[in-house]
């Protein structure tokens, strides 16, 4: 994979899950304590200047004191990701969703863990429940583009390029100038599950956006 199209995965990561946090929550924005948000901001920073175990240790602190912070325990899944420790992470972006089940982001984040972590076929069921929450908030309004770009990375993820390639040029054609939604139809015509997988699960050290 060319080094810039791997940095322009970690930007897919940091806004990755902004959608449905919006859009597709049904319940009210979780406020967190306001200690567990600074040990989340800490081990944020810590994971984008590669500082992997310190990020750890915040982490898992901000955890102690908010068991239902649903954002830490998913910062949690990608420090673990990165460590290539994907069982793990499947294991923590499963809280994700038991916290947040509305997250259509979640789904795909444990789907895309337990695929490396051995279970393909437990993954593709995630993707196909994130693609049911799409289909929801569908129902309702459209797509904001971050949350359009997002559907059709669960359609690649379940159904492969066949599937996502004509509705990603249908992003393109509503938002053409799409840096990001540019960026996913390059991955998707490209078809290297492989390389997708594990360049949006576990970024190159030292990358930022995390």
């Amino acid at each position: 994979m060319r080094r810039g199209t791997q940095a322009g995965l970690v930007l897919l990561i940091a806004v990755l899950l902004s959608g449905c946090y919006e859009q597709g929550a049904k319940r009210d924005a979780y406020v967190p304590s306001t200690h567990a948000f600074e040990l989340h901001e800490k081990a944020l920073k810590a994971l984008r200047e590669s500082r992997v175990e310190e990020a750890l240790t915040a982490i898992d602190e901000a955890l102690s004191f908010d068991p239902d912070y649903a954002a830490a325990h998913d910062t949690r899944a990608k420090v673990l990701a990165r460590q290539g420790n994907f069982a793990e992470a499947a294991a923590a972006e499963s809280e994700v969703v038991r916290l947040e089940p509305e997250l259509a982001e979640g789904h795909i984040f444990l789907g895309i863990f337990l695929e490396l972590s051995g279970a393909p076929g437990e993954g593709k069921a995630a993707y196909g429940r994130a693609l049911e929450r799409y289909e929801q908030m569908l129902a309702v309004k459209p797509l904001d583009p971050e949350g359009a770009v997002n559907r059709v990375i669960a359609l690649y993820l379940s159904g492969g390029m066949l599937e996502a390639n004509p509705v990603i040029h249908q992003v393109l054609e509503q938002y053409p100038n799409h840096a990001w939604a540019q960026m996913v139809r390059d991955l998707v015509v490209e078809d290297d599950r492989a390389k997708f997988l594990k360049a949006v699960a576990a970024p190159a050290d030292g990358a930022a956006g995390v």
